[in-house]
């Protein structure tokens, strides 16, 4: 193939035009700005919609040409066929009626690669050896529909606490400072999942009917997403004992992951100048290597380590990253990712294409889905996770397009859409959320466009190698003047 023929299509979810209109003008934004003087757009950046503008019904017209009512993918939902009182899920090939483009480049011959595009892509709707697909079976990242072995913990280690405790979902009540430490009255009887199930399950792409209803606010997607739940392990700090090498002065803790069935041993070490400033965590104290070394601030992601569900261990990817630790080593705050499991290539076809990835840039990293309301948390887990994301897929992707001798590659990225669900609402002070800082999220509403031109910039050199790039959007997505309606919402 002649290299002037490649197409890159790099598909940027709820990026709003007039956002990026605005962060151009103050020069933030260097890489779109490149990618604008060396190509073509409108001058206003606007988008021309389909109805509705949400994520699968707009990708799909992105990549058919046709509208929602001509290619069926209307919502993330459709209506069971066998109940009127339930939905099933329709991000899902199989119920698009019109042609994707990449069926008609793969079955031309061309060499090509979709790569999470949502609504319209998973499974394969063709059977051309020149067509291969990555996952877009959800929102989100690659494989963190399928692959998920365990959920986000915030670990709060202390010397006053006196015994180890597990407590799943913990949800922070809305104003309430971050992570804080009485949460035993906060557990609710039984964890409430369904939010999670729906999204990040993979209940629906079973074609099981979901049955959720929205009475008010509390039970609305802009609520619930914003107020997701991670699990709390309370630890004791203690001296170090019985460990096959640890400094005398060493302190140690533990933490309890894999739904509480599986115990890792940290040691709290001092540095040169006599604090306590690094952590790592261990298999077992008769371990020789750490699974992570950790400093305040920093995030360590690719941590290799195994993890259990359903009575079965699998070699996950998690990330790691310690928020608080006190000089004297009294107490500590460490966030702890949800498991992916390394193996899962249920959506990957071929599923040679994961193990290409993972021997060459490393397995999928885990993002973040807690924080929303939490400032301290989008700041500290939240934005890092998708960082750390970002680079991989930018990664991943260049590594295929170098060695597999694609044409046309269509590929999408969620952090804006996410990071929207997450804490949009919260940059403008409206009641319920009269609590938020309203300054601290619109600054984090800026770091996630800065962080996507970084992304895109990952591709500018592709310019000069022959390929033609489009960057697009399936709709835009601003602070709203007041509350969403709970009724069509």
């Amino acid at each position: 193939m002649k290299a002037q023929h490649r197409v890159l299509v790099l598909g940027i979810d709820g990026m709003d035009q007039r956002t990026t209109k605005r962060l151009l003008e103050e020069g933030r934004l260097p890489n779109i700005r490149k990618y604008l003087e060396r190509g073509a757009a409108r001058e206003d950046l606007d988008m021309l919609g389909a109805v509705p503008t949400i994520t699968p019904p707009c990708w799909t017209t992105l990549a058919t040409g046709a509208y929602p009512g001509t290619h069926g993918i209307t919502c993330y939902w459709r209506q069971s066929p066998e109940s009127l009182d339930a939905v099933v899920y329709n991000m899902d090939s199989r119920f698009c009626h019109a042609e994707q483009i990449w069926n008609v480049t793969a079955e031309a011959g061309i060499r090509t690669l979709v790569w999470h595009w949502p609504g319209s892509s998973w499974p394969p709707s063709s059977d051309s050896p020149f067509l291969h697909v990555v996952d877009g079976t959800q929102p989100g990242s690659v494989n963190m529909g399928v692959a998920q072995m365990d959920w986000e913990k915030i670990v709060i280690a202390s010397k006053d606490t006196q015994k180890l405790a597990y407590l799943p979902r913990v949800e922070r009540p809305a104003g309430v400072g971050c992570i804080i430490d009485d949460v035993e009255a906060l557990i609710p009887g039984k964890a409430d999942d369904e939010m999670m199930e729906l999204w990040w399950g993979d209940e629906a792409r079973r074609g099981n009917e979901i049955r959720t209803y929205v009475h008010g606010l509390e039970d609305s997607e802009l609520m619930i997403g914003a107020r997701v739940g991670y699990d709390v392990v309370r630890s004791p700090i203690r001296q170090a004992e019985r460990w096959e090498d640890a400094p005398n002065d060493a302190l140690e803790f533990s933490l309890l992951l894999s739904g509480g069935v599986q115990r890792r041993v940290g040691l709290i070490l001092k540095d040169g100048a006599g604090n306590y400033s690094v952590v790592k965590i261990y298999r077992n104290k008769k371990s020789a290597r750490p699974i992570a070394t950790l400093r305040v601030g920093e995030m360590a992601s690719g941590v290799l380590d195994e993890a259990e569900k359903n009575g079965q261990a699998r070699l996950c990817s998690r990330s790691y990253k310690l928020i608080e630790l006190a000089e004297d080593g009294s107490s500590l705050k460490l966030w702890v990712s949800n498991a992916l499991d390394v193996a899962n290539d249920t959506l990957w076809s071929p599923a040679s294409l994961l193990a290409q990835l993972r021997d060459s840039v490393g397995p999928p990293p885990p993002v973040s889905l807690i924080g929303g309301e939490d400032a301290r948390l989008v700041e500290e887990v939240f934005l890092p996770s998708w960082d750390a994301y970002n680079r991989w897929q930018a990664e991943s992707l260049k590594r295929l397009m170098d060695r597999n001798d694609y044409g046309a590659v269509f590929t999408h990225l969620h952090n804006v859409d996410c990071a929207g669900h997450q804490f949009w609402h919260l940059a403008k002070k409206l009641s319920p959320w009269d609590y938020a800082d309203e300054a601290a999220y619109q600054r984090f509403i800026e770091r996630v466009y800065v962080q996507t031109d970084e992304y895109l910039g990952a591709f500018l050199p592709y310019l000069d190698k022959g390929w033609s790039i489009f960057i697009v959007s399936d709709h835009g997505l601003l602070v709203g003047e007041n509350v969403t309606p709970d009724i069509g919402e």
